[in-house]
C-alpha cells in the first residue's frame, strides 16, 4: 500500500499461517519499536500460538516492511497476484503479531456428528487450520475422542511415526501428505497411496493445513478403499472435491455458485445436521422399498 515515510513510497503488509510469516521476519516489533529478532523470542511465540490454538482459535500471524524508495520508487508495477511471478521481498519484514479468531460450530454439529457415528457414516474433517486449531475444533465437534498421535508421542516420549501407528486418532498436515505423494511419484498405479490408505483407515482423521488439490487426493484415496463419499463445502476452492465426490453438497446460503453448480445437493439451511435428517429420511425409504 502507499505509505510514504522518509525513505519508502510502499509498505508491504502480510497476513496468514502464523508459521509462516514468523520465518518471513528477522525483526519485530515489540513496545513500539523495530527489534531484531532474538532466539527466545521463538519460545514465546510459539507459547501464545500453542495456548490460543488449543482453545480451538484461528489464529492469524502480521508482518509489514516499509520498501525501500530506490528499488520501489513512487508508481512501480507490483505483481503480487502470482507466487511465481511476485517480486516484493518475502524475508527481512518486521513481525506485528497474532490475532485469533473464534469461529465455534453450531450447537448441534456435536449431536450430529456422533448420529453419523452411530448410523456407520465416518466423518472426516478437512481444513485449512493449522493441526493444533483443527484438533482442538474436531474434539469439541467429537470427530476427535481420543487422544491423537502427538499428544500420545509427548506422553510417552516416541516417535510420531509409531504414535501414529498405534493412535486411532491422528492429525495429518498437508506438508505430509505432499510428501506422501512425492514418495509415489515413480511408483505403479497398483502401490500408490498406501500410506494415505493407512491414514484413512484411522477411526478418527483430521486433515490440517491444506490445499484445494490436496482435498481432490483425499476424496480420490476414500473412493479407493470403496466408500461412498460426501463432501461439503461453500468456496471455489471446494468446488473440484465436491464434483469429484459421489455426492457433492454446497451450502446455499454463504456457498459460492461455482460450488453449487458442481454439487449434487444444496443445503438451503447451511446446517450440517440437515445431511443427517436427509440420510434418516432416505434410509427409511429405502426400508420402505424393501
Amino acid at each position: 500500500v502507499e505509505y510514504p515515510t522518509d525513505d519508502s513510497e510502499y509498505c508491504l503488509f502480510v497476513k496468514g499461517a502464523p508459521e509462516r510469516v514468523w520465518k518471513m521476519c528477522d525483526k519485530a516489533y515489540l513496545e513500539g519499536k523495530i527489534q531484531v529478532v532474538e532466539e527466545n523470542w521463538r519460545k514465546a511465540y510459539d507459547n501464545v500460538n500453542l495456548t490460543l490454538a488449543k482453545n480451538g482459535e484461528r489464529v492469524l500471524g502480521f508482518a509489514k516492511l516499509h520498501l525501500p524508495r530506490q528499488s520501489y520508487p513512487k508508481g512501480f508495477n507490483f505483481h503480487c497476484m502470482n507466487v511465481e511471478t511476485i517480486n516484493v521481498p518475502l524475508k527481512g519484514l518486521a513481525f506485528l503479531g497474532l490475532i485469533s479468531l473464534m469461529d465455534p460450530p453450531r450447537e448441534n454439529v456435536p449431536y450430529s456428528v456422533l448420529k453419523c457415528k452411530a448410523a456407520g457414516i465416518k466423518v472426516i474433517m478437512v481444513t485449512g487450520d493449522q493441526p493444533i486449531t483443527a484438533a482442538a475444533i474436531a474434539k469439541k465437534v467429537n470427530i476427535i475422542s481420543d487422544k491423537t498421535a502427538q499428544e500420545i508421542a509427548e506422553e510417552e516420549n516416541i516417535p510420531i511415526e509409531a504414535a501414529t501407528k498405534k493412535a486411532s486418532a491422528i492429525v495429518i498436515h498437508g506438508d505430509q501428505l505432499a510428501e506422501a505423494m512425492r514418495e509415489d511419484e515413480g511408483l505403479p498405479e497398483a502401490e500408490r497411496g498406501r500410506q494415505l490408505a493407512s491414514w484413512l483407515q484411522k477411526p478418527q482423521i483430521v486433515f490440517a493445513r491444506t490445499s484445494p488439490a490436496q482435498k481432490l487426493i483425499i476424496v480420490s484415496g476414500c473412493q479407493k478403499l470403496g466408500h461412498v463419499v460426501a463432501v461439503t463445502g461453500d468456496g471455489v476452492n471446494d468446488s473440484p472435491a465436491i464434483k469429484k465426490a459421489d455426492i457433492g453438497i454446497a451450502m446455499g446460503i454463504t456457498g459460492s455458485e461455482v460450488a453449487k453448480d458442481a454439487a449434487d445437493m444444496v443445503l438451503l439451511s447451511d446446517d450440517f445436521s440437515a445431511i443427517i435428517i436427509g440420510v434418516e429420511e432416505g434410509r427409511k425409504l429405502f426400508d420402505n422399498f424393501k
